[in-house]
């Protein structure tokens, strides 16, 4: 059975990691093992902060979204 990406889906719908960004397979399970709620949190910080701002104290492609 292959393994739901919706919390990467939803972050990329958002513009906080770029489409079809490759995780490496362990912290692609931390990402869909957080809670809808811990999402949605993460998009609110981001839409907060800025793109802008992420891309240039974030850390990378995935906008920092993991600090």
């Amino acid at each position: 059975m292959e393994l739901v990406h919706k919390n990467q889906a939803a972050l990329e719908q958002a513009g906080l990691v770029p489409a079809g960004y490759q995780f490496s397979s362990e912290a692609s399970q931390i990402l869909e093992s957080l809670t809808d709620d811990e999402v949605q949190q993460l998009i609110s910080i981001g839409n907060k902060l800025g793109r802008d701002f992420l891309l240039e104290y974030g850390g990378g492609e995935t906008v920092g979204i993991l600090f």
